[in-house]
């Protein structure tokens, strides 16, 4: 999502109360830090019990919940708190493959279904579009107690407003077109079924351009266009606030897919004239189909759905069965589940690697490279960081090696390396907890050097600046990782007051035999000699490339010629092969 969209999404939440229900401690922690960032009033229970207790005592606009908990779990809560207020607006959150939870959430009239591990991005989207739905849903109350009102002074009138209060509740009101409780009737019925998603492309940009009476009248003409192509039989409803649902009974897969790729686009291919602003709306969809019956069919379709706006926007997925992103999310979980134990077993440990002084021949620096080590099994960051990203674990992975490294450095006469990531830095813990560590395991701050990712320097805000700063006025250093990749921005060397520059490996791998990487690598080196930064080459994998490493004078070496990362650091003078 984009800065002015979460600046919506702050305004919308304001003034709203969130309960969040969650049994698992880290996970928990992550994400009510993301929700408090948009809504300052969020409650938090770690049960169902517990959360139907604070519901019944508060007022609540959103609850977002696990399923599966102690003492009650999240849909038993669910289904208590619809039982005292109907219309209560509530995000399910549970695994991929829990496909008759995944129903019963749908049934009990939930605003979102979640897959595990949360991903913050489709948190932040689903949030976005249920506090649209409760600005829906206060209209719709406004409307309805008008009505009864009008029945009130009107008894002769009971019998059509009634009947009109029951239209409101299965139709959308904005559109006119069913809503999910007819959809449910549909699904449960059990027939087999052609189901098409449809999501509009960029819709929050209506919103957040023109304002949200726009959006709705731009939502108005979508729905009247889809009416115009369906075809005899076929069942379109309003999902949410910017998806609509086609369902094409005896539609094979691949004559669904000729109707959205010819009707459908063709259909929207003159723009929308919205006669309000007096402007033209070229509206594209991201549509996925799938087939079956039930459940099935629209979780189905959701897991398309995920999949092709991975790929981008203006496309047309089919669900396949056994789909990339099922086995992705599948893996995620796995690793997700063993990172929490791990870091609960305190697994989670340093591995250190030493870095070599070209200039004395002396091993005097390490860095702390993370590592799952159990019974024997060292386990790679590069199975675990992206779904530890995705639930908010990785500064709890941060913590543990920065504890870890302190610990095992404290008396020694060494500097060692520590990598941050952008979630350290916009989290904003980082400087105060360093300053308690440093005092707790007696370790020098000079003794640390920082290591940030390029990427993450070059899109620096002011205040990750200033962080960097104050780990720099404590006696830290700071160095730029994979220097010379994707994003080189040489101006942030001076922003960022660098002490150390770690030159791709991508282009020492090959120093040797490589003109090329040798041309870029002395670049670098007269950048770097000029603003007084030291260099520090990766990946030194043999006797050759070490030694024209040292003819071009960078002044450290890193990598398995130096030595491996290892659970201990070896006190022993570098012996070349």
């Amino acid at each position: 999502m984009g800065a002015e969209q979460l600046k919506e999404l702050q305004k919308l939440l304001q003034e709203s109360t969130i309960l969040y229900v969650e049994d698992e401690d880290i996970s928990r922690e992550s994400v009510v830090t993301l929700l408090r960032h948009f809504c300052p009033n969020v409650l938090v229970a770690t049960n169902g019990r517990e959360g139907l207790e604070i519901y019944r005592n508060n007022s609540v606009d959103i609850v977002i919940t696990d399923i599966q908990m102690p003492a009650m779990d999240g849909l038993t809560m669910a289904r208590e708190i619809k039982k005292i207020d109907p219309y209560q607006h509530i995000i399910i959150i549970s695994a991929y493959n829990e496909t008759s939870y995944f129903a019963k959430a749908i049934k009990n009239g939930v605003d979102g279904f979640i897959l595990k591990p949360v991903d913050m991005e489709q948190l932040l989207e689903t949030l976005t579009k249920t506090a649209i739905r409760i600005r829906e849903h206060r209209e719709n109350f406004m409307y309805r107690a008008y009505l009864e009102e009008m029945v009130q002074q009107y008894a002769g009138m009971l019998k059509d407003k009634s009947r009109e209060l029951n239209q409101e509740m299965t139709s959308d009101r904005l559109t006119g077109l069913p809503n999910r409780v007819q959809l449910a009737e549909i699904l449960d019925a059990g027939q087999t079924t052609t189901l098409i998603l449809l999501n509009v492309d960029n819709f929050s940009h209506i919103n957040t351009t023109y304002g949200y009476s726009i959006g709705d009248e731009a939502l108005v003409a979508i729905a009247g266009r889809l009416k115009e192509c369906m075809s005899h039989g076929a069942h379109l409803c309003r999902f949410a606030s910017d998806e609509f649902i086609c369902l094409l009974p005896g539609y094979s897969v691949h004559e669904a897919r000729d109707f959205a790729h010819d009707v459908i686009r063709k259909a929207f291919l003159p723009p929308i004239r919205l006669q309000k602003k007096q402007i033209d709306l070229q509206i594209t969809f991201t549509m996925a189909i799938a087939e079956g019956k039930g459940w099935d069919l629209l979780r189905n379709a959701e897991v398309a759905m995920l999949e092709t706006r991975e790929l981008g926007k203006n496309r047309i997925a089919v669900y396949q069965g056994k789909s990339p992103l099922e086995a992705k999310q599948k893996n995620n979980i796995y690793w997700m589940n063993r990172l929490r134990t791990a870091l609960e077993n305190k697994t989670v440990v340093p591995f250190f690697q030493p870095i070599l002084n070209n200039r004395t021949g002396k091993i005097e620096k390490f860095e702390c490279l993370a590592r799952i080590w159990e019974q024997g099994e060292i386990i790679s960051p590069f199975q675990f960081l992206q779904p530890a990203k995705q639930v908010g674990l990785l500064p709890a992975i941060t913590r543990s090696i920065v504890e870890k490294s302190f610990a095992h450095f404290s008396g020694r006469p060494y500097q060692f390396s520590l990598n941050i990531i952008d979630e350290d830095l916009r989290e904003g813990y980082l400087v105060d907890y360093l300053k308690e560590a440093f005092q707790r395991h007696n370790v020098n701050p000079g003794q640390v050097v920082f290591e940030i990712l390029e990427g993450v320097s070059v899109y620096a805000s002011h205040g990750i600046i200033e962080q960097l700063q104050a780990l720099k006025e404590l006696g830290c250093q700071i160095a730029l990782d994979d220097f010379g990749a994707e994003h080189s921005n040489f101006s942030r060397l001076m922003d960022l007051q660098a002490d150390y520059v770690k030159i791709d490996g991508m282009f020492i791998k090959n120093l040797d035999k490589d003109p090329r990487s040798v041309t870029i690598t002395k670049a670098i080196i007269n950048l770097t000699n000029s603003l007084g930064i030291q260099t520090i080459a990766e990946y030194v994998c043999s006797r050759e490339v070490h030694e024209k490493a040292c003819e071009l004078g960078i002044s450290h070496s890193q990598g398995f010629y130096v030595g491996k990362p290892l659970p201990d650091i070896v006190e022993t003078p570098f012996l070349p092969e």
